[in-house]
């Protein structure tokens, strides 16, 4: 909120800053290749991961989806998040 300047930064202190996250996530069917024909996901993929800040063009799709870039996503970076839901389920239980 300091480097976007929400709060006025001599009014506050920071104490912590989260590492860097991802916070959207697109997904697609599995058979979309089927449908759509061969290579049409790895198309799609590097349409979103060519997106680039510094063009013109670029940014202004950047901005409608309110981020700086795309990165290709790893299941890895959502175990913490199943693993969150699974103590949800498990305190929504008792």
């Amino acid at each position: 909120m300091v480097a976007d300047k929400a709060v006025d930064p001599a009014k506050v202190t920071v104490v912590w800053t989260s590492p860097t996250f991802v916070d959207q996530s697109w997904v697609a069917d599995r058979d979309l290749d089927e449908r759509l024909g061969p290579g049409m996901l790895e198309k799609i993929m590097a349409a979103f991961l060519a997106l680039e800040a510094s063009r013109p063009e670029d940014r202004r799709v950047l901005d409608i989806l309110k981020t700086e870039k795309h990165v290709a996503a790893k299941s890895e970076w959502w175990r913490t998040v199943a693993a969150a839901l699974d103590v949800i389920k498990l305190s929504a239980a008792r």
